[in-house]
């Protein structure tokens, strides 16, 4: 027999949607803009600043081979 017995199954998808919801919480924080003055002389009408920018959503479940979620 292989993979895990089905009675398993439950628990984990309630463990996989409590994380995603998570990072949707912290998304909008996480990917936003960060400040890059510090340690700069400030000049008049500019701002610097760090944007991240998403390139797609990423998910990766695995359930025997945890080195196979890059």
């Amino acid at each position: 027999m292989m993979g895990r017995p089905i009675r398993y199954t439950p628990k984990e998808i309630d463990t996989a949607v409590l994380r995603g919801r998570y990072m949707i919480s912290i998304a909008e924080r996480e990917l936003g803009d960060v400040d890059a003055e510090v340690g700069h002389v400030p000049v008049k009408g500019l701002r610097r600043f760090i944007r991240k920018e998403p390139i797609g959503v990423v998910l990766a479940i695995s359930g025997k081979c945890p080195w196979c979620a890059f």
